[in-house]
């Protein structure tokens, strides 16, 4: 059984509706899973690939 390894970033996000949807989905695009939002703060997580995972 192989151990699940994460990264974690936090954004300040400061925009409109539209233009936080686009900025989120290219996240999204490159990985990234929105975890949590508080304020203006937007905290995300992507799996990191590990040696013994196929």
């Amino acid at each position: 059984m192989s151990k699940k390894t994460y990264e974690y970033k936090c954004v300040v996000i400061n925009e409109n509706a539209k233009k936080t949807a686009e900025i989120l989905n290219k996240y999204g695009n490159e990985g990234w899973k929105l975890v949590s939002v508080w304020n203006s703060w937007h905290y995300l997580s992507k799996k990191i690939k590990t040696d013994d995972e196929s």
